[in-house]
């Protein structure tokens, strides 16, 4: 069976928010983003279901306030993602590599622990998020909101867990 498309751009979305909120200082301070944050399946919600069976985002400073994210996901089907893309979180598109049904992203941040994104394939929002990192910086919560090709809506409540 295959993998819905909007799965991936759903957890896509949800890695780069959970990776890029963070205690930081200000925009240039992107030390509270960097780290590899996991996700805890016994925490999430799925609806609907089948889960993701699993989600690690790696969040790198690239220099000059530039994050680059690196979103694995496997799915409850067997399938399994890979996401890659760079974003100053300053509300530009930015290109999204390595996923069938997202192509960009657009992320910006509302608060310094408050991010929001808009996924999008060929123009077309698939796929956004509001996500919020914890005053401790270890826990990272992502709202996320989409429809299937075929027009079903979802959401998911993904808790990742920064690993540093």
């Amino acid at each position: 069976m295959a993998r819905p498309q909007w799965k991936s751009t759903l957890s896509g979305m949800a890695r780069l928010s959970r990776t890029l909120f963070g205690p930081a200082s200000s925009f240039a301070d992107v030390d509270g983003y960097v780290g590899t944050w996991v996700l805890n399946t016994g925490k999430s919600y799925f609806d609907p279901g089948p889960p993701i069976k699993s989600e690690t985002l790696i969040v790198t400073d690239a220099g000059n306030g530039l994050l680059h994210v690196l979103d694995a996901e496997n799915f409850g089907d067997g399938t399994s993602d890979h996401l890659e893309w760079s974003t100053m979180l300053n509300g530009k598109k930015n290109p999204v590599s390595g996923g069938s049904d997202v192509d960009s992203v657009t992320e910006r941040l509302t608060k310094l622990s408050t991010y929001k994104a808009v996924f999008r394939k060929a123009g077309h929002r698939v796929t956004w998020e509001t996500a919020h990192i914890t005053s401790d910086g270890k826990t990272m919560h992502s709202f996320m909101h989409g429809k299937s090709p075929d027009g079903t809506p979802w959401k998911y409540h993904l808790v990742f867990e920064r690993q540093r």
